[in-house]
Formats: C-alpha cells, sequence, structure tokens
C-alpha cells in the first residue's frame, strides 16, 4: 500500500507518480502494477527527447510494448496516462526527474 500524498504540485517525479497514481484509484483506474510501467516510459521517453508528433505513435506503442513488462495496459490506454506524464516532466526541474529513485 502506498503511503497518503498531499495533493498540489510535485516536489519530484516520484511525488507526481504517486499523487497521479492515487488520483486515478480513486476514480477505479489501473492499479500501480499497471500505471508504474506508463510513468518509467514516459520518464525515459522524456529523457530521450522522443518526438510526441502523431506519426510517431507506432514507434511509441512498439516501444511500450517492449518496456510495458507486467502492465496490463494496452498503448492506448497507456497513451493519455504518458501524455499527462510527459507535461508534468516539461515542468520538472532535471534533477527533480533524474535524481529520484523509484
Amino acid at each position: 500500500m502506498l503511503p497518503p500524498l498531499e495533493h498540489g504540485i510535485a516536489q519530484d517525479y516520484r511525488h507526481y507518480s504517486l499523487v497521479d497514481y492515487q488520483r486515478r484509484r480513486r476514480r477505479g483506474g489501473p492499479t500501480w502494477r499497471d500505471l508504474y510501467p506508463a510513468y518509467e516510459f514516459a520518464r525515459r521517453t522524456h529523457a530521450a527527447d522522443w518526438p510526441r508528433a502523431p506519426d510517431i505513435d507506432d514507434a511509441l506503442a512498439a516501444q511500450w510494448e517492449q518496456m510495458r513488462g507486467a502492465s496490463r495496459l494496452s498503448w492506448r490506454r497507456a497513451r493519455a496516462i504518458v501524455e499527462d506524464a510527459w507535461r508534468a516532466l516539461d515542468h520538472m526541474p532535471e534533477a527533480a526527474v533524474h535524481g529520484v529513485a523509484h
């Protein structure tokens, strides 16, 4: 079980991931086992400066299949989670993203 977190601005990417997870679970969303790979996928693809254009979606879907691990989320479901995480990452200092162990 994850500790409860205060709502507000994410202090780092780990904090963002936990708050986002709890928000989604309150609405009946996926489990941590399903969501964590999407958060990690977002962090890695953001760090690698993957393009976000619609024409790259097939490549992202293929990459998701390789990286999803135990997640039961299809790319279609994971994509919205990844996009939200990318937007959050756009506003975080690099140290808040890469200096955190998950």
